[in-house]
């Protein structure tokens, strides 16, 4: 069983060089691995800036969600910067 799911929040890791790496996205799209390994799932992971990239499992960290953080956030328009797939700039 696939450790993420749709709409979960992740952080990529620095594992394999990616521009993404410390960045926070949000699954789109999981594909369970047909051998079952949980290391070889694949999941789409979307950006503030609408880029969509694919990584494997191993390449993920949980985080909470960015709303939970969302007091500490002095625009107040991370939110909205998530929905609409492009910076609040």
């Amino acid at each position: 069983m696939p450790r993420f799911t749709v709409d979960d929040y992740v952080q990529i890791r620095d594992l394999i060089f990616s521009p993404y790496q410390g960045q926070i996205g949000r699954v789109t799209k999981v594909k369970p691995s047909a051998r079952k390994k949980q290391t070889l799932d694949k999941y789409w992971v979307r950006f503030s800036d609408a880029a969509v990239i694919e990584v494997w499992d191993i390449q993920l960290t949980a985080v909470e969600s960015p709303e939970s953080h969302a007091s500490n956030e002095s625009t107040g328009t991370f939110d909205n910067e998530w929905e609409s797939g492009r910076d609040a700039d």
